[in-house]
């Protein structure tokens, strides 16, 4: 299943003075955000987090998010020495998590669509497995014609 994934834009002003405001950064420093990330569901989500351009860096890549909550990793954003307006990327990737989180980590390590491939191979397959019989009539119940005269 396909779940909310994607890539967020940051933009960040190298500036040479100190500001409030998040989006500016003196130039040639880091600076750290939080990212909030939220899931709706009743099952619980993986995500992981890649940065899609330079000047931007995530410590914890993978994110467990709970059912009907969220979570909140840190990523660290740096402006580069020259003064200006800049752009940053980070992509995020959502998964169902029905298999343990290393191992869809390693899947997504491999292409970030390995892991959605391999859950909807998975849940697929069991609602065939499951369906199949009932659907087409095929369930084996077991029915004594034999009328018992009360002997055991």
């Amino acid at each position: 299943m396909a779940l909310p994934s994607g890539t967020t834009e940051y933009g960040v002003v190298s500036a040479e003075f100190d500001s409030d405001r998040p989006s500016v950064i003196p130039a040639g420093e880091s600076q750290t955000q939080e990212v909030r990330l939220g899931n709706t569901g009743l099952i619980p989500v993986v995500a992981v987090l890649e940065p899609a351009s330079d000047g931007i860096d995530v410590p914890d890549r993978r994110v467990s998010i709970p059912p009907r909550g969220e979570a909140t990793p840190v990523v660290e954003i740096s402006a580069p020495p020259e003064t200006g307006y800049y752009r940053r990327y980070l992509a995020t990737h959502r998964y169902l998590a029905v298999l343990p989180t290393p191992v869809i980590v390693g899947l997504a390590n491999v292409h970030p669509w390995l892991p959605i491939v391999v859950i909807d191979t998975l849940l697929g397959g069991v609602f065939y497995l499951l369906g199949y019989p009932l659907l087409t009539g095929r369930v084996r119940t077991r029915r004594d014609d034999r009328r018992r005269d009360g002997l055991l």
